[in-house]
This record gives C-alpha cells, structure tokens and sequence, in this order.
C-alpha cells in the first residue's frame, strides 16, 4: 500500500514540473501510462472553464464548404424520387462546383486585394489531395467507399448513410435554417464587407444575418465548439490596443504549460494522453520521463496551433475578426460584429438543445452557468 502511495506521490510530482525549468525527476522504471492519463484527467476536472474536447479539427477550415456540400445534395436529393443520392454522382459535380467557386471568389478577392491566408476561395480545392482531405472531413469518403462514421455532415446529423456508395438528407436537421450558400457566393460581385485599412484586407462574403444563424447553429449543434470559439474571441478583444491586435503565436504555448502543471483544458488532456503513449512506444519503454514529456509537449503544441489556425480562419469567414498588421506580425482584432457575438455570450446562459447536454463541460450547475469569453 504505502509503495502505491509513493508511486503516486511520484508521478504527481513528475507532472507538476515544467519542461522550461528541465528539472523533472528522471527515473528508469516502468511507468503505467494508463494510470498517468487518468491522474491527468483527474486533475482537469477541477478546470471551470467552458467547453469540452469535441471541437472541429484544421481540415476543415472553412465552413462555406460544408455548406456547399449540403446545397448540392439537397439539389441531387429534389431530383431522386426516393431522396437518395448517388455518392459517385455527388463528388463529380461538387469537384466542378469547388472550381467554378473558386475562381469566381479569387477574381473578386484579387480585385480586393485579398492576399493568401485571408482568402476564402482557398478553401475550395480544386487539386486531387486537397479535394481527397475535404471529402473524407465532411463527408467521411476520399472519393471511394462511404465510411461507416462518415465525416462532421454524418456526425451532425445533416446526412445520413443509406450504403458506401449512397445517401439522403435528413429533415430538420442542424443549419437547415440557412439560405443556399452556393447561390449567395457565386451571386455577389463584392464581399458584403471589407476589413482593414491597408494590407492584410479580410473579404467578408456572408450578410451579418446569414452569419448571425450560421453561430447560432454552432452554439446549439456544435457546443464545445462555440465555447472555443468564444473562448478565443474573448482574448482578442481583450489583448489591448486596437492597433495591435491579438498575436496568435504564444497560444498553443501557453495551453501547453497549464497542461504540464495539471491546469489545462479538458479540450486537450484526450489528445495529450494519446501522446504520452506514442511517446512512451517510440521510445520502447526505456523511460527517460522529460523525453517522453518533450515528445507529446511538441506534438501537442503543434496540435493546438493547427486547431487554432482552423479556428481563426473559420472566425474570418464568420467576420467576427479581422488580421491587422503590428510590425512584422500579423495579428488579428476582432470586429464589431464579433464584439456584439462575444457580449451575447458573456450575458447568457448555457442553453441544452437536443442531445448536446453531455458535450458541454462546464462548472457549476448547468441552470446557472457563468459563461465569460475572458476566463
């Protein structure tokens, strides 16, 4: 009993130190990696920050391409007499789609002077390994059979799988509230809105109403999702001096250090437990413990700053921030619209729709949930 006692006592301490200071204990003996991940999980229980691990990862980076999907299968399904359609059928048309959208968006953004980075034509793939990444994200099919758990549109909800090669449309189902967002894109011949007063320009291409439903869609279907989201919007607005902006590049840095010390966020610690073992594998179980720490520390935050980079581009899109330059950096601010997002999530409480009650991870009593975009 009292050698558990002190195998635990270790590993407690093991955890609680920094990599920066490289003054973890380093042992040679056999750790359980099982037992570890769960004193992780056990430590971010006390975290009282919103939001839980099931947030959209950076393949899909935008959401306009989902929505195009969903325009197109709607069309296909009108067609059907059963409401089925094709898989085969559906990925030859969304393939010539995908390229008469994105060249009908760049010529506006080139026009706009919208660089890389800030385009939302970037987002269409027009080439086979982009177009493979995109089909397996949202639909779960790199262009053969359809995958069983299928891509987020299944996951959601939206769609439904009839075989690997077929599928319909469910009724009702999350964003069936939007306007067909194929036909707005290909039909302006300017973004609605311009933001910023020299180079980098963001394009916004959707009405402040399409994007008001399309957050409002998030918050209810995609929970800890919209945590996240409001999380990051909250430390934009308050980064400081307008000028300036929010400097994304210390983010994934920081969630890293907090991970380290047993004060992370529940978004992570599933994934950070997944690279503690591959670390403890790679290294085939000769323990040097900062090894393994370093290990799944790096892979994290590569993790983190790529599920950030999908996270600020689909917050452009929404026009909810905007990229400002300080120096050599490129920060980004948020924008009115965002502003006016942000203050409707500080102001109101969680609320439960549907099957999403278990996704939310909060603390306190889900009846009377502080929600601050600044914790």
């Amino acid at each position: 009993m009292m050698k558990h006692i002190e195998e635990s006592l270790i590993l407690e301490d093991e955890l609680s130190k920094t990599l920066a200071e490289k003054e973890m204990l380093v042992t040679k003996r056999k750790v359980n990696y099982a037992e570890m991940e769960e004193r992780i999980v056990e430590a971010f229980q006390g975290n009282n920050s919103n939001g839980g691990p099931d947030i959209l990862t950076a393949f899909t980076n935008r959401y306009s391409v989902g929505f195009v999907m969903i325009d197109i299968i709607r069309g296909l399904a009108k067609d059907s007499e059963n409401g089925i359609v094709e898989l085969d059928k559906f990925i030859d048309i969304f393939t010539t789609d995908s390229s008469t959208l994105r060249g009908h968006l760049r010529d506006i953004e080139d026009e706009c002077g919208i660089s890389r980075g800030e385009r939302l034509s970037d987002g269409f793939p027009v080439s086979n390994g982009p177009m493979r990444i995109v089909l397996k994200a949202w639909l779960g099919s790199a262009g053969g059979e359809l995958l069983r758990k299928g891509g987020l549109l299944m996951q959601l909800g939206i769609l439904e799988r009839v075989n690997s090669g077929q599928l319909r449309v469910v009724k009702n189902s999350p964003f069936s509230d939007l306007p067909n967002v194929q036909k707005a894109l290909l039909g302006v011949s300017r973004p609605h809105e311009i933001y910023g007063s020299s180079k980098p320009y963001l394009g916004c291409f959707y009405l402040e109403e399409t994007a008001t439903l399309v957050v409002s869609n998030i918050r209810a279907h995609l929970p800890d999702e919209y945590h996240h989201m409001m999380h990051v919007l909250g430390l934009i607005k308050n980064a400081g001096k307008e000028e300036i902006g929010w400097d994304s590049n210390f983010y994934a840095f920081n969630e890293v250090e907090q991970i380290i010390k047993g004060q992370g966020h529940p978004r992570w610690v599933k994934r950070f437990g997944t690279y503690l073992r591959q670390g403890n594998h790679r290294l085939r179980g000769s323990l040097d413990f900062p090894q393994v720490m370093e290990f799944a520390s790096d892979r994290m935050t590569a993790n983190i700053n790529s599920t950030l980079g999908g996270l600020l581009g689909r917050m452009k899109e929404l026009g909810l921030i905007y990229p400002i330059r300080s120096g050599p950096v490129k920060n980004v601010q948020i924008t009115p619209f965002g502003a006016s997002m942000l203050s409707q999530y500080n102001s109101s409480p969680v609320q439960v729709v549907g099957g999403t009650e278990a996704q939310l991870v909060a603390a306190g009593s889900k009846d009377t949930l502080s929600i601050r975009g600044d914790e």
